[in-house]
């Protein structure tokens, strides 16, 4: 049996914090591996992991991002393939744009649409338009 994390369960995980909390969903997302289950991490929950435990729990980009891509490729769990593949890239702490930014631009791409923005950084990206 597959479970989806909500941002509460992933931010425990990564964070350990409080301990005895994040204790038990370890206990049970590794229950769930065990029996063979997938935990699935939803883009949504990975967005708003990456706000909180920077705003709420003082990680860099960089830890945050870490930690993401070490569960992105961590048997027993899976992450959309898009935001898989944008974890992959390298200097993503560092890269404009950014993580969410890279993911909806290559949400669009992937169904062969254009993404349209403001921000000029999105001119480093395929099927990227900027509108300024």
């Amino acid at each position: 049996m597959n479970i989806g994390l909500d941002t509460s369960a992933l931010v425990r995980i990564i964070s350990g914090e409080p301990q005895a909390l994040a204790e038990k969903v370890a206990r049970r997302l590794m229950g769930t591996i065990e029996g063979g289950g997938v935990c699935e991490v939803s883009d949504i929950a990975a967005f708003e992991a990456y706000y909180a435990l920077q705003q709420f729990y003082g990680m860099t980009k960089g830890e945050v991002l870490g930690h993401l891509r070490t569960l992105s490729v961590t048997p027993g769990f899976r992450f959309s393939p898009i935001v898989s593949a944008v974890l992959e890239t390298p200097n993503l702490a560092h890269a404009s744009p950014g993580f969410i930014d890279r993911v909806i631009a290559e949400g669009y791409r992937a169904h062969d649409v254009t993404t349209i923005s403001c921000e000029k950084s999105f001119r480093k990206l395929p099927l990227a338009e900027v509108v300024s």
